[in-house]
């Protein structure tokens, strides 16, 4: 783990967060094998009823490291307008910045790693680029998308941290090439062609999406195609995270220099967001976990569930990084996936044939069970609050998130003592403010906003 000074001027302290639990009376499940009994070498097939397909799973355990380096190399980038304004840096073809957090003018420079003209010839020349922005930028963040790609509330996420002053990537497993045949879409577009002013827009970076089940990979959920055959699903899931993860470690493996260039002046931090979250839950390798100065988590619960073959799997981080690692997790209290009641989630631990334990419908019991210090959770309530926060609950996210020039004195509202709001035996470092006053709540636009009910709860 990393750890830094805190951050002066415009940067934000990434350990700013607020604890929020929910109380569970979901029922336990007992523990299934990890093994599926499907050796993970051979193809299979799996049938699935709700879209009256047959689906071809083919393995990926076979297929070499080097071949998972699309993702890095065709990551999108969000640079922070200091990094501009500061001359640390030119980009060719983006005049003007073109990305901005909310109703905001556009504070930051949003393009996709890739040769074009005026423009570096290699993803390495790009990186060492990158790496210069140490000077200007508050910390990095490696964002790592949902699983139709690096759209909608994904990129919503970029806009956000980089006007917070953060450099964000965000590798794209939808750039995987055809041949490898398990996902992606049917092309990239240019940066130039990337629809960038819309916030709560799609921001399609791809020529052509990946239909459901066009690739074996290309997957909608469904509690049916999961309860048909769960066995086989336990495999499958394992397979798909394996592909996530397999790209993780070559955009780690590929650019540790870069990594350890950002690590030695800022702080890194490590977001994924619906499956993305899913996969740096339980990620872990240790030349990046070294570096990392906080995990974040949004929304998805840390619990087992049918993402995971075996409640083994869903051990954060494999049990193996350093439990004073600051983790946030920020999920919806009904969210329709993960939710402990009312979700595809405890749909299928509630059969009879099923799996998962969605005992609370968040990270609290599984940081605090596995011994994690600094935890912080926050369970976004009213209105019920499903899996896409920033459409409805976008106030209360920006401010689970940093606040930075939030006060006349253009000093963060995050400093100062914080409240004992966790449960006991939970420490926490990361704060949400009390806000105080009506003029504090009316500079942030909270007045009258949605989504602040976040569940302190009776810890």
């Amino acid at each position: 783990m990393n750890t830094h000074a805190p951050q002066p001027g415009h940067c934000p302290d990434m350990g700013s967060m607020l604890v929020a639990v929910l109380v569970s009376s979901a029922q336990i499940r007992p523990p299934a094998a990890c093994n599926t009994g499907i050796s993970p070498t051979e193809s299979f097939d799996m049938y699935m009823p709700a879209h009256s397909v047959n689906v071809k799973v083919p393995p990926v355990a076979t297929i070499e490291l080097d071949a998972f380096k699309y993702a890095g190399d065709n990551a999108l980038v969000a640079v922070p307008q200091a990094c501009a304004t500061e001359g640390a840096f030119h980009f060719p073809g983006l005049r003007a910045s073109n990305l901005a957090d909310r109703n905001q003018p556009n504070t930051s420079y949003y393009f996709r790693i890739e040769a074009r003209d005026g423009w570096f010839q290699s993803p390495d020349a790009q990186y060492e680029a990158l790496s210069q922005f140490g000077g200007c930028a508050c910390g990095l963040v490696i964002l790592m998308h949902g699983t139709t790609g690096h759209r909608w509330e994904s990129v919503s996420y970029g806009a956000m941290l980089a006007g917070m002053g953060y450099l964000v990537i965000a590798p794209d497993s939808h750039a995987m090439p055809p041949s490898m045949g398990l996902k992606g879409a049917g092309g990239l577009k240019p940066s130039s062609r990337i629809p960038t002013n819309n916030y709560c827009g799609a921001y399609d970076p791809y020529i052509d999406r990946c239909g459901t089940w066009e690739k074996p990979f290309c997957y909608s959920t469904s509690a049916e195609n999961i309860l048909h055959d769960p066995n086989k699903y336990r495999e499958y899931v394992e397979r798909n995270y394996h592909i996530r993860k397999m790209e993780l470690d070559s955009f780690v493996e590929r650019r540790i220099g870069f990594l350890q260039s950002w690590a030695a002046e800022k702080p890194i931090f490590l977001l994924g967001r619906s499956e993305g979250a899913s996969v740096i839950a339980r990620y872990h390798h240790p030349s990046l976990f070294n570096l990392l100065s906080g995990l974040i988590i949004v929304s998805f619960s840390c619990e087992w569930t049918y993402f995971a073959a075996c409640q083994e799997n869903v051990n954060i981080c494999e049990g193996k990084c350093d439990k004073a690692l600051p983790i946030l997790n920020i999920i919806g209290s009904h969210d329709q996936y993960f939710a402990n009641t009312s979700s595809v989630a405890a749909e299928v631990a509630s059969d009879p044939a099923g799996y998962g334990s969605p005992e609370t419908g968040n990270c609290k019991s599984a940081l605090d069970s596995q011994g994690f210090k600094y935890s912080t959770v926050v369970v976004l309530h009213e209105p019920d609050t499903e899996h896409e926060l920033i459409y409805t609950h976008d106030n209360a996210v920006h401010l689970s998130l940093p606040l930075t020039d939030a006060s006349p004195s253009g000093q963060s509202l995050l400093q100062g003592p914080s409240p004992p709001l966790h449960a006991p035996g939970t420490q926490h470092i990361f704060r949400l403010p009390l806000f105080r006053s009506a003029a504090a709540r009316g500079r942030l636009g909270l007045v009258g906003a949605r989504g602040l009910h976040v569940g302190l709860g009776r810890y």
